[in-house]
């Protein structure tokens, strides 16, 4: 890859939030964003019942996003999955969905070639990954773990304020993971 590509690319990852993006963002009710691999496109579909919520596919390019907006409206909700970065890894290799994860994690590395993506250094950009959300604070976000998301349903029920006692009665059940 030449250095041109590699400045352009550079260049288009510091615009972290197109116009597009920030209109879409503006009306969500909740966000669900988390670094893959950890059951976020079950969340979507089970709250995208309930509220206005970011794209299952990542059409909209907010579910995987690297850090926050700096300029979220007060009423959005945020939810925030991580896990295993070893079954995150796992989970992405085997769903072919690596390489992409390593562009929404801006990685140059990655762009170059995932090939030189080892566990360790995707376990370091799941690390900035987490701590890029985890730096915003409120009550707005709530913070999840795949091995908990499965059992917080009354949670995040909670957390999103829905009334309709249909979200717990059909929240999603634990599947096996075949990811390792």
């Amino acid at each position: 890859m030449n250095f041109f590509i590699l400045v352009t690319l550079k260049a288009g990852f510091k615009k972290r939030y197109t116009r597009s993006q920030i209109k879409i963002l503006n009306n969500l009710d909740v966000l669900v964003v988390s670094p893959g691999g950890v059951g976020t496109t079950v969340l979507i579909d089970h709250c995208k019942k309930y509220l206005t919520i970011n794209d299952r596919d990542n059409l909209d390019g907010l579910k995987h996003k690297i850090k926050p907006f700096n300029n979220f409206k007060k009423e959005l909700k945020i939810i925030y999955i991580d896990g295993d970065s070893l079954d995150i890894y796992s989970s992405l290799k085997r769903r072919n969905y690596f390489q992409i994860q390593l562009l929404n994690f801006e990685s140059l590395l990655g762009v170059i070639s995932s090939r030189l993506v080892d566990i360790k250094k995707f376990e370091k950009l799941l690390k900035l990954h987490k701590r890029n959300w985890s730096n915003m604070t409120g009550e707005n976000i709530l913070f999840l773990n795949y091995e908990n998301l499965f059992e917080s349903s009354k949670k995040i029920n909670t957390f999103l304020d829905i009334q309709e006692t249909s979200f717990i009665e059909t929240f999603p059940k634990r599947k096996k993971r075949i990811t390792r």
